[in-house]
C-alpha cells in the first residue's frame, strides 16, 4: 500500500528538511509544494484568481499522476495558512483515499522567534519563497490563524530548538504506531 505523509507549517518551520530527512528514511519521493507557486508564479500574479487556479492544477495534476506511479510513498510540504486551507488538504486526503493510499497529516510549529532566526538561513536564499524577516512578519500578520489547525489526527511537532532528523524520527515512529493501530483494527473485524 502507498503512502502520504503532509508536513504543514507555516514558512521557517521545518517542513522540507524534514520531509528530505524523512526521504532518506524511507525512500519517499518529496513533493515540495513550494515549486507549484514557482510555476504558476511564471505565468500569474502571485495571489491572483488565475495564479490559484493554475496552482492548484498542477498540484491534483501532480496527485493524480502519483496513483499510476510505482513510487511507494511521497512526502508533501505544503504551508499552511489557517482553517481556509483545510478544504484543500481534505480533497487531497480523499482522493489518494479512494486509491488506498494512507495519508499521515503532520503540522510543524515553531515559536515566532525562530520562524524569523530560521526565515534568513542561507539555504533559504535560492528558494522563490520567504527569505527575510519582514516577508515574514508581513505574512503572518495577514494570516493571523497559522498556528490553528483543525485536523483532529494531525501529529504537531514544536521545532523549536530540534533538528530536522529527531523531528522525523518522532514522525516516523508516529507513523509506525497509526499503522499498529490500522491493522489491529482490521484483525478485529
Amino acid at each position: 500500500m502507498k503512502e502520504h505523509i503532509f508536513i504543514l507549517g507555516p514558512p521557517a518551520s521545518g517542513k522540507l528538511s524534514v520531509a528530505l530527512d524523512i526521504s532518506k528514511s524511507t525512500g519517499f519521493q518529496v513533493f515540495d509544494n513550494a515549486k507549484t507557486v514557482d510555476i504558476a508564479t511564471l505565468l500569474y500574479s502571485f495571489g491572483t484568481e488565475n495564479y490559484r487556479r493554475y496552482r492548484d492544477t498542477l498540484r491534483f495534476q501532480f496527485y493524480n499522476e502519483l496513483l499510476t506511479s510505482d513510487k511507494k510513498g511521497i512526502i508533501s510540504t505544503y504551508c499552511y495558512s489557517g482553517p481556509e486551507n483545510i478544504d484543500y488538504l481534505y480533497s487531497v486526503d480523499r482522493l489518494l483515499r479512494r486509491n488506498e493510499i494512507s495519508t499521515y497529516f503532520v503540522y510543524l510549529i515553531a515559536s515566532e522567534s525562530v520562524l524569523f532566526k530560521r526565515v534568513t538561513n542561507e539555504s533559504r536564499k535560492a528558494k522563490n519563497t520567504f527569505h527575510d524577516i519582514e516577508t515574514l512578519k508581513c505574512w503572518l500578520k495577514n494570516n493571523p490563524m497559522w498556528n490553528e489547525i483543525n485536523i483532529s489526527e494531525a501529529l504537531t511537532v514544536n521545532t523549536d530548538g530540534v533538528d530536522a532528523h529527531a523531528v522525523s524520527e518522532l514522525i516516523l515512529k508516529h507513523i509506525r504506531s497509526r499503522r499498529n493501530m490500522s491493522t489491529t483494527a482490521r484483525e478485529r473485524e
